[in-house]
């Protein structure tokens, strides 16, 4: 009497192997992507605190953190941001309830112990019933933009300082006439009330002869200055010097 014999084939689904190879590849891809690109992007739960939950690997390599960092510690992102820069993440934070994206720039905490700056983007994570289930952000390091941008400002500073000083009149203007800048000294020298009295004229009327400002500017367009010349200006009250 004959029997039924069944055999079990252990050989893999082609299809299903091919499948996962090419998960394989795009995860693989994709952490490539993520660890080359200048921005670090980031996930968070919900929760008062939005705990991290995803965390771009590349972190490690702008902020010297791991993404592991992050996931154990709920608190870990909150304690990175500079106390005097906590409550305006956490103004955002709450207004991402509108379900707007935000921007706002702050310092966070290097892991060398340092602050960096950061610009983050900020939007909602809603599900299918557009409940808020978290937040999606992104970290881009702006350190050297800001410190170029306080370094110009600390140097425009310490240069009006010095303009308002000095006993002689500073002014700046455009090549349409337009008064740009102009110190004390200059305002007092030509008879006006203020600086602002003063950028409301046109520069020419300060010549007695409007025609020699032209002079001024072809020299300066050939010569790049005009410097060590007399000539004649006149007041706000018409008054000549």
């Amino acid at each position: 009497m004959g029997r039924r014999r069944f055999v079990r084939d252990n050989k893999p689904d082609r299809s299903t192997t091919k499948q996962h190879d090419q998960r394989v590849r795009d995860e693989a891809d994709l952490a490539g992507h993520l660890s080359a690109n200048p921005v670090v992007i980031y996930t968070c739960g919900p929760g008062p605190d939005f705990p991290v939950v995803f965390i771009s690997g590349n972190i490690e390599s702008h902020f010297g953190y791991r993404p592991d960092d992050f996931y154990k510690d709920p608190c870990f992102l909150e304690n990175l941001i500079h106390p005097d820069d906590r409550s305006v993440i956490s103004e955002t934070y709450a207004a991402v309830n509108t379900g707007e994206v935000y921007h706002c720039e702050y310092r966070i905490l290097h892991k060398s112990g340092r602050y960096v700056w950061v610009l983050d983007h900020i939007g909602p994570r809603n599900d299918a019933a557009g409940t808020l289930v978290g937040l999606s952000g992104s970290w881009t390091d702006i350190t050297e933009r800001v410190e170029r941008e306080m370094a110009l400002a600390r140097k425009e500073k310490l240069t009006r300082v010095i303009l308002d000083n000095v006993p002689c009149g500073v002014f700046r203007s455009r090549p349409d006439g337009q008064i740009v800048s102009a110190n004390p000294a200059m305002a007092r020298m030509f008879g006006y009330d203020s600086e602002e009295e003063l950028r409301a004229v046109p520069a020419p009327s300060l010549y007695w002869n409007p025609e020699q400002r032209i002079d001024v500017l072809k020299q300066c367009t050939r010569d790049g200055s005009y410097t060590n010349i007399e000539m004649r200006m006149k007041r706000k009250d018409g008054t000549v010097f």
